[in-house]
């Protein structure tokens, strides 16, 4: 069974990262998922394979016009190593207002694969 589980909200400051335990089903499947809502910028994005997995997945955060906010750079996470990366587009970071739904979009994940992600953000 395919599942998204947020398994962490730490609060530093006025940064605060999202955690979620991913795992696809016996196609690869992952669910869409809405995110708990939240009012900041997007930092960074990272994904932690849980096991080597052959081929690389995508990590997409749609809003409510139906955007990509991450801009693509969710596209193509290592399925054996950990990515971190930081999330700007010419120099800013994707603004979100607490009323926005963000709907989380993983594709291309190995049967029976997961993974974490970690979606740093900066609060108003």
């Amino acid at each position: 069974m395919a599942v998204i589980t947020l398994t962490q909200h730490h609060v530093v400051g006025h940064v605060r990262k999202l955690v979620f335990a991913i795992a696809a089903d016996a196609t690869g499947a992952v669910p869409e998922t809405d995110l708990p809502s939240f009012a900041g910028a997007i930092l960074s994005l990272r994904t932690v394979p849980s096991r080597p997995q052959p081929t690389p997945f995508d990590v997409s955060l749609i809003d409510d016009l139906g955007a990509d906010v991450l801009g693509a750079l969710g596209m193509d996470r290592s399925g054996c190593a950990t990515e971190h990366t930081l999330i700007a587009h010419a120099g800013t970071h994707p603004l979100i207002d607490d009323y926005e739904t963000l709907r989380l979009h993983v594709t291309g994940v190995t049967p029976h694969a997961g993974f974490a992600l970690e979606i740093v953000y900066g609060a108003d």
